[in-house]
């Protein structure tokens, strides 16, 4: 790219010789969230890309059905794929949900009355599951 051609008006923010009094309409760019999408990107690159993040999130899905069954839940869908698991409670779903969140911060899905969705990611591990099942546990004693 030949700068020589880039006029200073181009310039995606603000510069010191930027002259205010001229030109007031335009805004400053917010950087912070560029900065944050190059740490994580770099923090991705560094453990080997989606990859690595799914194999994880699927070892920490089947920790939590391997588990969760101790409890008398049963499982009716763990995606190998992505992490996700499906289980029946007997309780209602949306109570459980609620109880969950507000109790323990843990976020889920509430499906079809008694179903309930757990979503696992990159930044849990096997504390966060035994968290949750101990969280569980709690509910389902009431």
């Amino acid at each position: 790219m030949d700068v020589s051609k880039v006029r200073d008006i181009d310039r995606p923010f603000s510069t010191s010789e930027f002259d205010i009094e001229k030109d007031y309409t335009r805004e400053t760019i917010d950087i912070e969230p560029y900065i944050s999408l190059n740490a994580m990107l770099m923090e991705l690159t560094s453990i080997g890309g989606g990859e690595t993040i799914a194999r994880h999130n699927r070892e920490i899905g089947s920790i939590f059905a391997r588990q969760v069954g101790r409890l008398g839940i049963s499982v009716i869908g763990a995606d190998d794929r992505n992490g996700i698991v499906s289980v029946k409670v007997k309780n209602n779903a949306s109570e459980v949900k609620r109880y969950l969140e507000e109790q323990n911060g843990i976020v889920c899905q509430a499906l079809n009355g008694n179903i309930l969705r757990f979503s696992f990611h990159y930044y849990m591990g096997e504390k966060d599951v035994y968290e949750l099942i101990r969280a569980l546990s709690r509910r389902l004693d009431k």
